[in-house]
């Protein structure tokens, strides 16, 4: 597996993501408990995650049209510096009269991602053969979960010591460093140089080619029964995960009776996990097969997720969530790469967008559910309805996904579309 990073252009891209996800962690971790100190609102709290969901829902399958035409390169790099520059914004909120700050940061960065998430998803094979793409996946998944050991921590100490304007100045140049390092990967000639696209002289001509090209990497997905049953599974499993996701600083603060300080050590706790499993994740797909993996991984999370919080004890949570975390690298790389196996190149972009636009979508719906259903009767209600989501999304994808890899190849080879779009 680490034998990928000889890769020149992979490891240069393996690198900047690490770096940049770290920056990630320390404001995830901080940002929430700084809207909930000032705020006293799980709503306003929740509100802030769903701000970052509502450019996927709008944007996400269109944005990755735009991915398959442009230079991927230059779309992730711009987005990169964007984001860095969008984040000093924040250091301007300092009262809940400025709250609106947050939420419009919010917006603005997920935006932006919509653009650089399928642009990486997409150019992934490009740096690494086929058959290394499940290790290429491992890796990342590695990455996530190193930086679920430093990130957190390090977010809870500079918001501890030094405030939300340290957190925010380290996010900002971790996106910096990221689009630089992406600026040094060489492409192949016929993917740096894109074919020219013909300049459309009114916009609504040329959104209109985008949209015939958006929903025509619809129709494969409908059309591939493998894309369309990961679809269903990603879909469910982004509903249990918004649910608990969306009042996790309040489960933590009136189950566990913990501050940024203890969400850190469960992050920390739940990287262990993930790095274990990132580390194991090949042996595990090979005696497994892909899509039991996908299936146990589910299941197991729907069971502890729960238990996580009800212990109301820091030190078993913390015991609970290193399991958590390993499932999860599991099941998310085996999804991720059954995906990318699935879908042609030319088609790779709007596949991962029009993902990420459902996903965003059952994301948003379970946040607010989530949020509503706690204010109303607790927070107890809204999580063991994410656990059992959890297990739902295990028990479909072992009856719509082919267990097998052959049966994957065969299906993929029988139902997929024509490369050429028939517009």
């Amino acid at each position: 597996m680490f034998a990928i990073l000889r890769r020149r252009n992979f490891a240069l891209l393996w690198f900047g993501q690490l770096i940049s996800i770290i920056g990630d962690w320390v404001l995830f971790i901080a940002l929430p408990f700084y809207v909930y100190n000032m705020t006293g609102s799980a709503l306003a709290t929740g509100s802030m995650f769903a701000a970052q969901l509502l450019p996927s829902l709008l944007l996400g399958s269109v944005a990755g049209v735009f991915v398959d035409r442009w230079n991927r390169k230059r779309v992730m790099i711009a987005s990169d510096a964007l984001r860095g520059l969008v984040l000093l914004l924040l250091l301007v909120v300092r009262s809940p009269e400025q709250l609106w700050v947050v939420y419009l940061v919010a917006i603005a960065q997920s935006t932006l991602g919509q653009f650089f998430v399928p642009a990486k998803n997409a150019i992934i094979p490009v740096l690494v053969d086929e058959h290394e793409l499940i290790g290429a996946n491992s890796l990342n998944a590695v990455s996530d979960s190193v930086t679920r050991l430093i990130g957190p921590s390090l977010g809870g100490v500079l918001m501890a010591w030094l405030g939300l304007t340290s957190v925010v100045l380290v996010d900002s140049a971790s996106f910096f460093i990221s689009a630089l390092m992406i600026a040094l990967i060489a492409l192949p000639k016929v993917v740096s140089q894109p074919a020219a696209v013909e300049v459309a002289t009114r916009f609504g001509v040329a959104w209109r080619r985008f949209a015939q090209e958006w929903l025509e990497g619809l129709r494969l997905i409908r059309k591939d029964r493998v894309l369309s049953g990961l679809f269903a599974v990603m879909g469910i499993s982004a509903l249990a995960d918004a649910i608990l996701s969306g009042i996790f600083v309040v489960l933590v603060t009136q189950l566990l009776h913990g501050t940024a300080q203890e969400l850190g050590w469960l992050m920390a706790g739940q990287g262990v996990g993930g790095l274990i499993g990132g580390l194991l994740i090949s042996r595990m797909s090979e005696r497994l097969g892909t899509v039991r993996m996908v299936a146990l991984g589910f299941l197991t999370i729907g069971v502890l997720d729960p238990l996580l919080f009800v212990s109301q004890s820091v030190p078993v949570a913390f015991l609970l969530i290193v399991p958590i975390g390993f499932t999860i690298v599991g099941s998310m790389v085996g999804l991720n790469t059954l995906l990318q196996s699935n879908s042609r190149d030319e088609f790779r972009g709007r596949v991962f967008g029009a993902l990420f636009t459902s996903g965003s979508l059952m994301r948003l719906i379970g946040i607010v559910f989530g949020s509503l259903l706690a204010d109303a009767i607790g927070v107890i209600p809204p999580l063991w309805i994410g656990g059992l989501l959890w297990v739902a999304g295990g028990v479909l994808a072992w009856l719509l996904l082919p267990i097998s890899h052959q049966e994957t190849r065969a299906l993929g080879a029988a139902e997929r579309v024509p490369a050429e779009p028939s517009l």
